[in-house]
């Protein structure tokens, strides 16, 4: 007799697991008695695959069941009526030993030869029903989520290759949901391991936490929106598409809403500031209450979000508000010289094509459209120099005093700042490139109201257009 499982619902009742695989006998042998072992039934099914060395009741859902048997974990969601075979994550191989954290709900599985394994917080598990399967969407309860600050390590003090660390589990806001994704045409249906099951009886793997997601996933059907309090928009990101129980994890950390087109503003940015050597860079909310939103299809589910600050520092709201404030402020700065800098390179390749015109000398007064073009150039290269200068000599590029290298700089002390002041070297270095970067940007301003609108009006005298006569086209 592995084990006894006394129910935590019911004195009266308990679970055993016998093994006598040691004389050759492979039945798997799992019994449950409700009056004190008087009578005893058993709830070995066909679903059971080995011989069984392990049951553990959930102490939420006295329905919920975890048997681990010589080649895996089994689930069951009826007390033990029908079984279904855990694959998602989870080898197949002998479990010895089960156990349920009771603060974070999590599983923990010890095998024989396979290491320990964890699935974090099942209680989804404890919502999920025949109702939630034919769903074409469900989002289960969000926990509450606890903001997490990581120590940095100094270079001095590096292991190098010798360290050896398990993976931990997504630092984040864990959002739980379930999916029926719509079914796609044979030609586009992806390679599966077949349906997801019900609750009662299939291979529990697909079905239960079927896929997990983290900013930046590539982008799927399945769109996350967080709201603040207010209901304004803080974040959004993509989650799995799978079928079964999908997890998506939110990183705390606030994005751009979406365009018109749908792309989120976040990565539009990012790919802006590549261009100019540097990432956009992402303020992390504040703690307090949020709503989730899930959308796939015609479907949305929507719950509440409590995220807590780290629970292990002690941490003022009040500093925490103050580098937000102040984060946001430097993000405009950054948003606006980054745009300046898009704009300008337009603005380079609109005055090429105009110079290109120009050479074929298709237009009489291509000498004006060059001598304008020239002009116009010259004061465009100013301001791009003052955003990125031109290294005076070949190696490496010192671009250090720069209006670009300068705002990311100072822009990162502001926002680095976490859950400590920002430092007063970080506030001083800052204070002195936004007034620089005030004047470019009333340069750049001042650039379009008069040399690009005078550089339009003079193509406009002269004629100028991108396109050749149009000739009609007939079918002769």
């Amino acid at each position: 007799m592995p084990h006894i499982q006394a129910s935590q619902f019911n004195e009266a009742a308990a679970y055993i697991v016998l093994d006598d695989h040691r004389r050759s006998n492979f039945t798997p042998y799992v019994l449950a008695t409700g009056d004190y072992g008087k009578t005893w039934k058993s709830l070995a099914t066909a679903e059971i695959d080995g011989y069984c060395m392990v049951i553990r009741e959930d102490p939420v859902d006295k329905s919920l069941l975890f048997l681990g048997t010589e080649f895996g974990l089994f689930v069951s969601f009826d007390g033990g009526g029908k079984w279904a075979k855990w694959t998602q994550g989870v080898p197949t191989c002998p479990v010895y030993d089960l156990a349920i954290h009771p603060r974070e709900n999590d599983l923990i599985i010890a095998t024989h030869g396979r290491a320990l394994y964890v699935i974090d917080d099942i209680s989804p598990l404890r919502e999920f029903s025949e109702e939630v399967a034919k769903k074409k969407l469900h989002l289960f309860p969000v926990p509450e989520a606890r903001q997490f600050q990581q120590g940095r390590m100094s270079p001095l003090q590096s292991p190098g290759d010798t360290i050896f660390a398990g993976e931990n589990k997504p630092q984040g806001a864990r959002i739980t949901y379930y999916l029926t994704p719509t079914e796609k045409k044979p030609e586009e249906k992806p390679e599966t391991g077949g349906p997801a099951p019900t609750p009662q009886a299939g291979t529990a793997g697909q079905a239960m936490f079927g896929g997990s997601g983290m900013r930046g996933q590539e982008r799927t059907n399945v769109q996350i929106t967080i709201l603040d309090s207010q209901g304004k928009f803080v974040s959004q990101l993509f989650g799995p598409e799978k079928k079964g129980i999908n997890r998506a994890y939110w990183n705390f950390l606030e994005t751009e809403p979406p365009s018109r087109e749908g792309q989120p503003r976040e990565e539009q940015a990012e790919s802006r500031a590549m261009m100019f050597g540097r990432r956009a860079m992402s303020l992390q909310a504040l703690p307090g209450m949020y709503t989730v939103k899930v959308k796939y299809e015609d479907q949305e589910a929507t719950g509440a979000l409590e995220v807590k600050p780290d629970p292990r520092l002690k941490i003022d709201l009040e500093v925490l508000k103050a580098n937000y404030e102040k984060g946001k402020a430097a993000q405009a700065l950054s948003r606006a010289v980054m745009q300046a800098g898009r704009q300008l390179q337009q603005t380079q390749r609109a005055i090429q094509t105009v110079k290109e015109y120009a050479r074929t000398g298709k237009n009489p007064k291509a000498d004006d459209i060059t001598k304008a073009a020239d002009e116009i150039e010259k004061k465009l290269k100013e301001l791009t120099e003052a955003l990125d200068p031109t290294p005076l000599k070949q190696g490496m590029a010192d671009r250090s005093q720069g209006l670009n290298r300068q705002v990311t700089s100072a822009v990162s002390g502001i926002t680095g700042a976490a859950i400590e002041p920002v430092s007063q070297a970080a506030q001083t270095k800052y204070d002195k490139v936004r007034p620089r970067a005030e004047e470019f940007l009333n340069r750049v301003n001042e650039f379009y109201e008069k040399d690009v609108e005078n550089f339009k009006r003079t193509l406009q005298e002269s004629g100028f257009t991108l396109f050749s006569p149009v000739i009609p086209i007939k079918i002769e």
